[in-house]
Formats: C-alpha cells, sequence, structure tokens
C-alpha cells in the first residue's frame, strides 16, 4: 500500500489528481471510482484544469460514484446528483 503524506488538501488533492492523470494516460480506458461530496472537490479542480489545458482527456474513461444512499430522491439534498451538481459548479471556473 502506497501512503503519501502532504502539508493540506490542496497538495494532497494536487498529488492525487497527478495520481490519476497517468493512469488514465496509461489506460485510457480505465474504470474509477470516485467518492461522492466535498471529499473530491479539490481533486475534481485539479482533473477539470488538466482537461481545459488539453493534456487529459476522459471521453473512454468510466465512472461511478461511492456512497449514494438507496431510496433518496433526485432531489434530495444529499443525493449523488445534487451532489455532483454543486461540485461541479465549484470545480468549473
Amino acid at each position: 500500500m502506497l501512503v503519501i503524506l502532504k502539508r493540506d488538501d490542496e497538495e494532497i488533492s494536487l498529488q492525487a489528481a497527478q495520481l490519476i492523470a497517468t493512469a488514465v494516460h496509461k489506460k485510457p480506458a480505465l474504470v474509477l471510482g470516485f467518492a461522492t461530496g466535498s471529499t473530491m472537490v479539490g481533486v475534481y479542480k485539479h482533473l477539470v484544469g488538466l482537461h481545459k489545458q488539453g493534456s487529459l482527456n476522459f471521453s473512454r474513461v468510466v465512472t461511478f460514484n461511492l456512497d449514494e444512499y438507496l431510496g433518496l430522491s433526485a432531489g434530495h439534498p444529499q443525493s449523488f446528483i445534487i451532489s455532483c451538481t454543486s461540485t461541479s459548479s465549484r470545480t468549473s471556473t
């Protein structure tokens, strides 16, 4: 197991994004599982930045998100879709 210690959320988010980007470059049809909620916001921000720079292509990547609660409606504040919408609005700028 690889354990990486960093000073703060920004450093670990950047490191995680770089690891993911490396994996996608090695295997463009990679399947990724992500946590929902605020855990991944910093990582998403860096991945979006790499994509906007043209150095990361997600067109063949398949993702799924963990932590969805059974029985929540799509409009529930804790639902996956609300989490993704909220996260994407914070990372797309």
